[in-house]
């Protein structure tokens, strides 16, 4: 009886040795199941950022070349004011009506705000 007492006490440890090492394996697998989850989660993620990085930066690159066009086309202006304006003298007209001249003088005054702008976006 005694030999039987001993193998069942053995048995009685390993099973407690094998459930011991069953709930490690359970608890390795759950950190790496969440492991795996935690960098797709994260891949997902990144990738989704950087697309849109990638879009950002098409938009402002094409945004800041159509600030420079409208730049070059104010720096045109006050030339032509000029010459609009001493063309209207000489023809008796006041400036002050003539709706290009205001267009034109407000364009070139406005132009300074889409110069900061531009260089707050080529700095991104």
């Amino acid at each position: 009886m005694s030999n039987l007492n001993t193998i069942l006490n053995k048995l009685g440890k390993i099973e407690a040795i094998h459930e011991t090492n069953l709930g490690k394996h359970e608890i390795e697998l759950s950190i790496k199941d969440n492991a795996k989850q935690l960098v797709s989660k994260y891949y997902g993620l990144t990738d989704t950022i950087n697309s849109k990085y990638s879009a950002i930066q098409k938009e402002i690159r094409l945004l800041t070349e159509k600030i420079d066009e409208a730049n070059k086309l104010a720096n045109e202006m006050p030339k032509v004011i000029s010459k609009y304006e001493n063309l209207a003298k000489e023809l008796g007209i006041d400036v002050n009506n003539i709706q290009e001249l205001k267009d034109m003088n407000l364009a070139v005054k406005d132009v300074a705000q889409y110069k900061t702008l531009s260089s707050k976006l080529k700095s991104l």
